[in-house]
């Protein structure tokens, strides 16, 4: 996020946070069947959205920044939470 970085973190770090958990319960579903892997998709994607509109609230922050920070960020977890969850999500 580049210089925006400071003015971005708080809402970063919470929003990573919350994404964290909204995996954990992605995880916890599939693991109870309570939920399919496309079910699982589409709440995965309605989270990524989420944080998008958060991050682009922030004054100077564009869609394509928050795009591309999140992007970095999946990809660096994507093939790991794949793994552990035993689904394609990301």
């Amino acid at each position: 996020m580049g210089d925006k970085w400071d003015e971005a973190q708080d809402f970063a770090e919470s929003e990573a946070e919350k994404f964290a958990k909204n995996i954990a319960e992605i995880a916890l579903w599939k693991e109870t069947g309570k939920i399919s892997e496309e079910q699982g998709k589409v709440l995965l994607r309605m989270h990524q959205r989420s944080m998008k509109m958060v991050l682009t609230a922030l004054e100077g922050i564009s869609l394509v920044m928050a795009e591309r920070a999140i992007n970095a960020a999946i990809d660096a977890i994507g093939d790991i939470v794949n793994g552990i969850i035993g689904w394609d999500l990301f």
